[in-house]
């Protein structure tokens, strides 16, 4: 009697619960996020434009989308799609690099690496070798 009754139960959830979509605003984000990482910059973007269709409020896809727009050299748009997302996340990791990432790269790179070499120089103003027994002293 008991298997009987599960057995139904069963069947009944399987016909009447609707199944879960296959693609939903989750997998949309995870493929984008696959093809960030194989460097399918275009590809990456089409994906979270897909999630964002689904979900409106998904606050990594936009910063995922952002990320792809300035690896593309499309500053303008990462940064409006960072805004975007910080607007509905507002320390989202992702989102705050993408929207620094043009002013990092493109200004102040440079400027940080000139000044990295400056205080080097300044720190280091000769080669020292680091021994473990200076004068061959052993301890």
């Amino acid at each position: 009697m008991r298997s009987t009754i599960l057995i139904l139960i069963l069947l009944f959830s399987l016909l009447f619960v609707p199944a879960v979509l296959a693609e939903d605003v989750v997998e949309w984000y995870i493929k984008g996020q696959n093809a960030m990482t194989v460097g399918d910059y275009p590809t990456a973007v089409t994906y979270y434009n897909k999630a964002l269709d689904l979900d409106k409020k998904y606050a990594s896809a936009y910063a995922g989308r952002a990320a792809a727009l300035n690896m593309l050299g499309k500053y303008t748009e990462a940064i409006a799609s960072a805004d975007s997302g910080l607007a509905i996340k507002s320390m989202d990791p992702v989102a705050l690099n993408a929207r620094a990432f043009r002013a990092f790269w493109s200004d102040g790179f440079m400027a940080i690496a000139f000044s990295a070499a400056m205080i080097a120089s300044a720190w280091f103003p000769r080669p020292f070798r680091a021994t473990a027994f200076p004068d061959n002293a052993r301890a």
